[in-house]
């Protein structure tokens, strides 16, 4: 440190806990601020003074987050017109969520005009099954894309017990790397509750398809995980750091060494949120601090759903949140911006002790 550093900082006095707790004392009419200032959700407590962080292995660089707005698809073409106008408007690509009611997909109609190669699909389906895999294989065979040029997801709410489904999909895309076909969606429940079950389902996942002579090797990179966010910032982007933690440790323990945790892709949706109390931009500020808080955490792709998909106003200010957050707010110029925080450091290692241990007590089940 230079002399003039040291002269300058030696004017500061250094402050340490007792004098916090004087301070905070004060400032409460002598109640003890450990207590007082303390606070729990579900099995997650918090401390008002931290002063150390244990060790946690960070993710690294992960590339910037893109923008995926979502089209709900109950109508083909509609959901391709939706789907334009957002690419148009600046999107990075579109996350189709499909609905219940959908009973055959056709990614011909669905993807028309589109240009796959150029942005990032994700589809959000209920579960895996043969016309599913069918209908894929035949629009890629019939696009016949370069290799290792698509970028997408597949998630769904429920597996099949039995592979075969699974098995075909994962050699169906085999060719696209970057076309992640095992995307788990994260269950509801407690920020740990939710981390360890789709933590569990995702492993039990690798080891059937492991007894049908699919390897982790192929299994693992293939995995990603879906999970809405809400509005506690500093809970949810240390859910989302010790969920690409702990799923670094699965890796390990699956023998993929040249796995990292920055190669996790997570997606983050905000679910729209409309309170009439907090018109007219009650989802505007909810869905800014959702997005936030993902980006914080480094989530590799966002959704910002708006009050009504087929409003274009509406679509364009939920749409505009991560564009504005990522380009003008500059928020992933910095990889990993929370680390070396205590509090967060703290947080994210108490989440990932938690959920670890009941994920364990889950696969032994």
């Amino acid at each position: 440190m230079k002399p003039e550093s040291r002269l300058l900082f030696s004017e500061f006095p250094s402050a340490g806990y007792t004098d916090w707790k004087k301070a905070a004392q004060q400032e409460l009419n002598n109640q003890d601020p450990e207590t007082t200032l303390a606070w729990q959700v579900a099995d997650l407590q918090g401390k008002p003074y931290y002063d150390s962080a244990p060790f946690i292995l960070h993710a690294g660089p992960v590339p910037a987050s893109i923008t995926l707005p979502q089209v709900t698809v109950l109508q083909t073409s509609q959901a391709n017109s939706l789907a334009l106008q957002h690419l148009r408007g600046g999107a990075d690509g579109i996350c189709f969520r499909f609905a219940a009611t959908i009973q055959e997909i056709t990614f011909h109609d669905l993807l028309t005009e589109i240009e796959w190669p150029w942005c990032h699909l994700a589809f959000l389906l209920q579960e895996p099954d043969e016309s599913l895999v069918a209908a894929l294989q035949n629009f890629l065979n019939e696009k016949k894309f370069d290799k290792h040029s698509l970028s997408g997801a597949l998630y769904f709410q429920t597996f099949p017990h039995h592979p075969q489904v699974l098995h075909k999909l994962v050699h169906t895309v085999d060719e696209q790397r970057k076309l992640l076909p095992l995307g788990i969606v994260l269950p509801d429940g407690t920020f740990t509750e939710s981390v360890a079950r789709a933590l569990a389902q995702a492993t039990k996942l690798i080891i059937r398809l492991q007894a049908h002579h699919l390897p982790a090797e192929k299994t693992v990179p293939s995995i990603t995980f879906a999970t809405e966010t809400g509005t506690d910032f500093f809970l949810e982007a240390a859910r989302l750091r010790a969920l690409r933690w702990l799923w670094f440790q699965i890796a390990q323990a699956f023998g993929i060494k040249n796995y990292q945790p920055a190669d996790l892709f997570i997606h983050s949706i905000s679910p729209a949120w409309n309170p009439e109390r907090y018109h007219p931009h009650a989802n505007l500020i909810k869905g800014t601090i959702s997005a936030m808080a993902a980006l914080a955490g480094n989530c590799n792709a966002l959704t910002v759903i708006p009050e009504q998909e087929d409003d274009e106003r509406l679509a364009r200010i939920a749409r505009n949140i991560s564009l504005l957050l990522r380009e003008e707010s500059c928020f992933q110029q910095v990889s990993d911006p929370l680390a070396g925080s205590y509090y967060l450091e703290n947080l994210t290692a108490q989440i990932a002790e938690k959920a670890w241990q009941k994920f364990q007590t889950l696969v032994r089940a």
